[in-house]
């Protein structure tokens, strides 16, 4: 397996897009704890910044066709949902970040899978579009309430939107 198999035939632009994305969300991520005056130790900001790229580069990933096709083929309305499922990031966050409320965490993981799981087993195929940016508003509404991550403001939409809200983007007929 090549990296370009693992990149779902994605173009050089489309790679070199993706990855600086991924990039700009560790910025932003260590924007967002520098200004919350976190206390992390080196391996705790290793894992908190290999998660924000793995999610902000994700939503880049997620809406380009090539993952599309891979991720999300019309005949397998499963793949998305079980995709969605071993994306534990909130709760590797968990394990980093002892502070952090594990509810919380729950919370988004739940709501993630449950969306992409409404998305992908429920007849919307008409608007998913709507449904997947609707459900992402609601969720980081729910989020927002819950609040418990300081340092990590970034998380929630960031997981919202690679596992849900990507799925605002149609496939190519």
């Amino acid at each position: 397996m090549t990296l370009r198999d693992l990149a779902y035939d994605s173009t050089q632009v489309q790679r070199r897009f993706t990855l600086g994305v991924a990039l700009a969300g560790m910025v932003l991520a260590t924007i967002c704890a520098g200004l919350a005056n976190v206390d992390w130790a080196s391996w705790q900001w290793a894992i908190v910044l290999f998660v924000a790229f793995d999610l902000i580069g994700g939503v880049a990933a997620m809406t380009m066709p090539p993952a599309i096709r891979k991720l999300r083929p019309p005949d397998e309305p499963l793949r998305p949902v079980l995709f969605a499922a071993f994306h534990v990031h909130p709760f590797i966050i968990c394990l980093a970040l002892p502070e952090i409320e594990i509810e919380t965490m729950a919370v988004l993981y739940g709501l993630a899978v449950a969306g992409v799981a409404a998305l992908n087993l429920l007849p919307v195929r008409q608007h998913r579009s709507a449904l997947a940016l609707a459900w992402c508003v609601g969720a980081l509404s729910i989020l927002a309430l819950l609040d418990g991550s300081v340092g990590l403001e970034w998380l929630a939409p960031a997981y919202m939107l690679k596992l849900t809200g990507s799925h605002s983007v149609p496939a190519a007929d």
